[in-house]
């Protein structure tokens, strides 16, 4: 089990006029929110998929959500890397006006990664469904965490991945297809297109907005191809996959015995065997979802 830590490293605000009651007015009104996100269980943030699973890059966004005083500000937040002279990479954040404690009472600070995740007016998030190069398929993936709780100089966000992600290895048959043939367009179901945050860290599927077709990536350097999907069932016999070999459209479905209840935070691998007329599914192991992939190499290493 991992923990991965990034601080908000946010430069202090000015003071709020002091109050004439001292005793029962916190000095941190007023001020900039001080706060680690950190994202546990072999996971790192969404698109730091490094090897070590420990850094943020420069320029991610993180959207922050405050609530507390009577209202509720929402701000972005910025990281800037740098390296200090023994190496270590540090990462630290964008000011905001924003990010601030608004009094002494309790507060909802709620926190989302990538900043740019659509989401509607109603709180539902839309799952990217043009997941078919590396940066949409990074982008797909949803972070979220939140605090509730008074002031305090430091507080510790715990986040962590939300969605499922599938990995497929796949292996043409050299006796039905001639060597170097490519499987094409790669499409994994995903049990919905919406989702909401749930208060227990899990998502919600949104009733009515699935099954969706979602553009898998596939992988570079390996037969192997990825989508993120949103929680959720699908049916045993169902379709599953989809994809084309030489101009024909193949499908895949759930056997009995594999996973159908797809959960947040875990990874689904699978072996397909593709013959002329035959496909063979299998479902190879069920695990965390990785931490540790910045690159394709990283992807490819970690799913084998």
């Amino acid at each position: 089990m991992k923990y991965i830590f990034a601080v908000l490293a946010l430069s202090a605000m000015a003071f709020s006029a002091c109050s004439q009651k001292e005793d029962i007015t916190s000095p941190l009104v007023g001020q900039a929110i001080n706060a680690t996100f950190s994202v546990g269980g072999a996971q790192t943030r969404v698109n730091t998929l490094d090897e070590y699973a420990n850094k943020w890059e420069d320029g991610d966004m993180i959207k922050a959500k405050v609530t507390g005083g009577g209202k509720t500000t929402e701000s972005v937040l910025t990281a800037t890397v740098s390296v200090s002279e023994g190496g270590s990479s540090i990462t630290s954040w964008s000011h905001h006006k924003n990010f601030v404690w608004q009094d002494n009472g309790k507060h909802k600070v709620y926190v989302s990664y990538p900043s740019d995740y659509p989401c509607d007016e109603s709180g539902k998030w839309t799952l990217p469904l043009e997941q078919n190069t590396l940066k949409g398929l990074k982008g797909a993936d949803f972070i979220d965490g939140k605090y509730e709780g008074g002031p305090y100089s430091y507080i510790q966000i715990q986040a962590g991945h939300r969605l499922a992600l599938v990995t497929v290895t796949y292996e043409i048959g050299t006796a039905d297809f001639a060597e170097g043939t490519t499987l094409d367009n790669p499409v994994v179901k995903s049990p919905y297109a919406k989702f909401s945050s749930g208060a227990d860290g899990k998502v919600i599927g949104t009733i009515g907005s699935g099954v969706v077709e979602v553009k898998a990536y596939k992988h570079k350097d390996a037969n192997k191809f990825s989508a993120i999907i949103v929680p959720g069932k699908i049916n045993v016999d169902s379709e599953f996959l989809s994809f084309s070999v030489e101009g024909k459209n193949y499908v895949s479905k759930l056997k009995r015995g594999m996973d159908t209840d797809f959960k947040g935070g875990t990874c689904y691998t699978y072996s397909l065997k593709v013959g002329k007329n035959k496909v063979e599914l299998t479902q190879i192991k069920v695990d965390d979802f990785p931490g540790g992939w910045t690159t394709e190499e990283d992807l490819n290493n970690w799913s084998k």
